[in-house]
């Protein structure tokens, strides 16, 4: 029996949505297999993605974008790298990474119904993008500053505390 191609259904691709790091980045965003990559800024307090934008990767999985979520608060560089400030956020921007590295801000909340028409603006080439010079990086999670974490042991200054007589080197 044969089966006719209208009647096979279309290969759904997997959903792609992460969170940004340091060590994602280039491979993810500004250098993966799809050519424009969306990503959601999050402020302080959030800490997973938003199921809107959940929603929309799932909705558009089988097209030239792909989706990533940032906990912004420790990144403030690569977010105003972006023209953005802290306190404007969540937002969303889209990314395209070639020869002319270039973005959008979504102007609007992030709504399933706002990111739906911003992504479909994209698709669509209605949407007007600026040059991004230079491209923004991502702190890595060691040189970030803690808030939450303990203060680092201050240095002691060139003590001998804890150094055996045998230890000592004498100049």
């Amino acid at each position: 029996m044969r089966v006719l191609p209208s009647t096979v259904p279309r290969k759904q691709a997997s959903t792609s949505l992460v969170e940004l790091t340091y060590d994602n980045l280039p491979t993810h965003c500004f250098g993966g297999a799809k050519a424009i990559c969306l990503i959601a800024l999050l402020p302080a307090g959030v800490n997973k993605c938003p199921e809107a934008v959940a929603e929309l990767a799932k909705r558009h999985r089988n097209d030239n974008v792909q989706f990533a979520w940032l906990k912004a608060q420790k990144q403030q560089e690569f977010v105003e790298g972006f023209g953005i400030k802290m306190d404007q956020l969540p937002m969303m921007v889209a990314v395209k990474v070639g020869k002319r590295n270039r973005f959008a801000k979504l102007e609007g909340e992030l709504a399933i119904s706002s990111m739906g028409g911003f992504v479909d603006r994209i698709l669509g080439g209605d949407m007007t993008f600026a040059a991004l010079k230079p491209l923004p990086e991502l702190e890595p999670a060691y040189l970030q500053g803690g808030d939450d974490e303990e203060p680092a042991a201050a240095a002691t200054g060139g003590g001998d505390e804890g150094f055996d007589d045998e230890d000592k080197v004498e100049l």
